[in-house]
């Protein structure tokens, strides 16, 4: 026989209700089988300890039916992350490793592209926006001066022409002069350097006539056994020439030219032959 714990009414112990107030019977549990109960629950968990799952639901499930849990059924028994959990974290960490890779790559391929325009269009500007007349050397100067008479090209010849002239105006009227006229052969006979008390004397005359200040690093002039025919305007037969001639060239900012003022035209087509 129980008691009930609210009339004190004897009660049988098959009955869950008192038959006298109507109050739920507690079944008293013995010291004896709260001990079984928790050597059940420790065999289940060798630790003795509450495993917490993050959501806490497990325990609630546990505390509400004891005799129906089984530890073994537990996903979270003993702490453990279930498989399928712990492979999504991995694949995401993965994923993410990736996708960091992906991005460093594409941001080091941005900084090589922005780079390289940034190199082409240096290369654009100063060699074709800002592109220097002028050669490196004399030779080239003489060179180019008697490919563009030959060739009648004017564009050719304004790359040597001073940068203190209108070039462009230079190279027509120089072109225009010897229009008639082929350089067969030249041969360079002797190199004078010009001083530097000459080429200040030439700068002076220059800031006089131009208004600017223009400073001759160096200056060169060549005498040359040349060559070659001028065809008469007029018609009837060309005439050849040959002889000595000198020309002059001055360096600036690394640069040589042909100094135009220096060019004797009545030696390629002397004035009587028009």
């Amino acid at each position: 026989m129980k008691t009930c714990h609210v009339c004190g009414c004897e009660v049988d112990d098959k009955e869950l209700v008192c038959p006298d107030c109507g109050a739920t019977v507690v079944i008293a549990t013995s010291g004896l089988s709260l001990k079984a109960e928790t050597e059940k629950r420790k065999s289940g968990n060798p630790m003795g300890q509450t495993i917490g799952t993050g959501s806490g639901y497990t325990d609630i499930l546990r505390a509400e039916d004891d005799e129906v849990y089984d530890a073994e059924d537990d996903p979270f028994h003993g702490g453990s992350i279930p498989t399928s959990f712990a492979k999504t974290h991995i694949e995401d960490g993965e994923y993410k490793k990736k996708k960091n890779r992906a991005r460093i790559i594409g941001n080091i391929i941005k900084v090589v592209f922005v780079l390289a325009l940034a190199f082409g269009i240096y290369l654009f500007v100063t060699k074709v926006v800002l592109k220097k007349e002028g050669v490196d050397n004399v030779d080239d100067a003489i060179d180019v001066f008697v490919e563009a008479v030959n060739a009648k090209d004017k564009s050719k010849l304004k790359e040597i022409m001073p940068p203190y002239y209108n070039q462009l105006e230079e190279a027509e009227y120089c072109i225009e002069r010897m229009d008639s006229v082929t350089i067969s052969g030249n041969k360079v006979v002797n190199r004078n350097t010009i001083d530097r008390i000459e080429l200040d004397q030439i700068q002076e005359m220059l800031k006089a006539e131009k208004n600017r200040m223009v400073y001759l690093e160096d200056g060169c002039k060549v005498t040359f056994a040349m060559n070659g025919t001028v065809v008469k305007k007029n018609g009837g037969t060309d005439f050849n020439f040959a002889g000595e001639v000198t020309l002059q060239f001055f360096e600036l900012k690394g640069k040589w030219y042909l100094d135009t003022d220096s060019i004797d035209y009545s030696f390629f087509v002397p004035d009587y032959i028009n």
